[in-house]
């Protein structure tokens, strides 16, 4: 990146701790993520991966951070199990933060009245990418399916003890968790400077007329630097 080109020293210097920051930010999440999946596969392994014992589980251990750490931008989490063989499908464990100080509530999948509408999970990208891999993966920003109507990032990782496929966990980020945090270097970096994804899709920007859109061409600009753990860039100009 040519920063030299674009910014003064000092801007250079609030440039470097914004992305060191950032890659921070994510190095928790992505730990995060890990203990989700550490958890899921020492349930499999006691029998604790049934309706009944959830509240006692490794899991759920987890989930209660939403409680306990109210500054986590992490708006839910879970697991979706890959059912039994023959039966197909897979069976969804998510619970979801109802603000801080309040335990996190679990999410109901079902065509009842005040239940989440149910979905191939196994036809999501979260899971398509995660069962591929064997690190994070991080996709969106989207629209959270549940009915938050929050704009999410949702990072996963597969769960294959003994190396098959049992499912994959998996938590969503609140993209507004970033512009807050992003925003007081972004503010001393000129305009318009983006976080964005590699498709341009903006996750913090200067910019009121970037906020939750998207960045033209972000992969063209001589002004670019990648942010580690991610498939992010911070672009300026």
């Amino acid at each position: 990146m040519t920063q030299e080109a674009v910014l003064s020293g000092e801007q250079v210097i609030v440039l470097q701790q914004l992305i060191g920051h950032l890659e921070q930010r994510i190095t928790a999440l992505h730990e995060l993520c890990r203990s989700l999946a550490e958890a899921v596969t020492a349930d499999l392994q006691e029998g604790q991966m049934t309706a009944g014992s959830m509240a006692s589980s490794e899991l759920f251990g987890i989930v209660e951070t939403l409680t306990e750490q109210p500054e986590l931008p992490v708006l839910g989490m879970g697991f979706a199990r890959v059912l039994e063989h023959g039966t197909g499908g897979e069976e969804l464990h998510w619970w979801y933060s109802r603000g801080p100080g309040q335990r996190p509530q679990k999410l109901l999948v079902g065509a009842r009245a005040g239940h989440v509408s149910d979905y191939e999970i196994s036809r999501s990208l979260w899971w398509q990418l995660a069962a591929q891999s064997t690190g994070t993966c991080i996709v969106g920003p989207y629209v959270d399916v549940s009915g938050t109507n929050e704009y999410v990032v949702t990072f996963s990782r597969a769960v294959s003890p003994h190396g098959q496929l049992a499912g994959v966990v998996a938590m969503d980020v609140r993209v507004g968790s970033f512009q807050s945090s992003c925003q007081p270097f972004l503010l001393r970096l000129p305009r318009p400077a983006s976080v964005v994804t590699v498709d341009g899709d903006v996750i913090a920007t200067n910019s009121g007329q970037l906020l939750g859109g998207t960045l033209a061409g972000p992969n063209a600009s001589p002004h670019r630097a990648p942010i580690s753990g991610t498939h992010w860039q911070l672009v300026v100009g």
